[in-house]
C-alpha cells in the first residue's frame, strides 16, 4: 500500500510540474497569470483579478476538437456572464 502511495504523490508531483499556468486578457490588454485551472478560478473569483477585469481567455481558434471547442465556448460564455459559480450551482442543483 506504502509504494502505491508514493508513486501516486509522485504522479501529483509530475503532473503539477507539467501543468501551464493560466493565462487570462484583462481589460487594460495586460495578461493576468495564475496557477489556477481555468474553471477553478472562474469558479472562485468571477472575472475578477487583483490587476482588473477578465475579458478573455486566449485559445486556439484553427483546427480543435469537438470538445476542446465546446469547453473554450462555455468558458467565454462564463467570461460574459461574469464567471462560472451560477454553473456550480446548476451542476449542484441536477444532482439533487
Amino acid at each position: 500500500m506504502d509504494g502505491r502511495v508514493k508513486r501516486l504523490e509522485a504522479a501529483i508531483q509530475e503532473y503539477q510540474r507539467a501543468r501551464k499556468p493560466t493565462v487570462f486578457l484583462l481589460e487594460d490588454g495586460s495578461t493576468f497569470i495564475t496557477e489556477e485551472d481555468v474553471f477553478s478560478y472562474l469558479v472562485s473569483h468571477g472575472v475578477e483579478t487583483p490587476r482588473g477585469r477578465i475579458v478573455a481567455y486566449p485559445h486556439g481558434e484553427g483546427d480543435i476538437d469537438s470538445l476542446s471547442r465546446s469547453l473554450y465556448e462555455l468558458i467565454d460564455d462564463g467570461i460574459r456572464r461574469g464567471g462560472l459559480s451560477d454553473l456550480m450551482g446548476d451542476l449542484e442543483s441536477d444532482m439533487v
